[in-house]
């Protein structure tokens, strides 16, 4: 829903839109050619965690399950493009939830500069979680995804804790509980082109 105030000056009095499966509503925006930047708070409801992962360029979820909400603040401008502040997403409390992770390139790549990273990693390929947090923040041209999430990993994994924190393993370890907590730098261009194609 919007309004012309006048040629150049627009409302976005009401934006909703469907997005992974879930609902997002916008709220009321001056659009000008004078404003140097727009800033626009999406509030996301129920959003499916599987597509969601793929549109930010995680990964493919095959297998997953679960949904999660909260806010996207966005910042558009002509010299940064489209920028992401401080957004937050949460799983509903005491709903589970199950991802079945198939990493993109530049995930796979993350996980060879730390173990810690490799660990979370193939802990998503088939991981029950009991709560997820998402938060998203861009930098130039990359947008960082920091996942936290409580839970198990469904399979066993080549990995131990040992008195220096988390080595790698040559005996599979079946964890029985985990919080991970990884980061993930994306080529925002990625992102967006996701998005767009969508």
């Amino acid at each position: 829903v919007f309004r012309m105030h006048s040629p150049t000056v627009w409302f976005l009095d009401n934006l909703n839109l469907d997005w992974c499966g879930g609902k997002v509503r916008g709220e009321s925006t001056r659009l000008s050619p004078e404003n140097r930047r727009t800033r626009i708070t999406l509030h996301a409801d129920r959003i499916n965690v599987s597509k969601l992962l793929h549109q930010i360029g995680i990964g493919m979820d095959s297998g997953g399950a679960g949904e999660i909400s909260g806010t996207i603040p966005v910042v558009i401008s002509r010299e940064d493009g489209v920028v992401f502040r401080d957004a937050f997403l949460y799983s509903t409390p005491g709903e589970k939830g199950h991802i079945e992770l198939a990493p993109s390139k530049a995930v796979l790549d993350a996980a060879e500069e730390s173990v810690s990273t490799s660990l979370a990693v193939d802990a998503l390929r088939s991981f029950d979680y009991s709560w997820m947090r998402i938060g998203l923040n861009t930098e130039g041209e990359v947008l960082t995804a920091k996942l936290q999430m409580d839970g198990k990993p469904a399979n066993k994994l080549y990995y131990s804790v040992g008195r220096d924190g988390i080595v790698k393993s040559s005996q599979p370890v079946r964890f029985q509980g985990i919080v991970l907590d990884a980061s993930f730098n994306i080529p925002l261009a990625e992102t967006l082109s996701l998005i767009t194609n969508e």
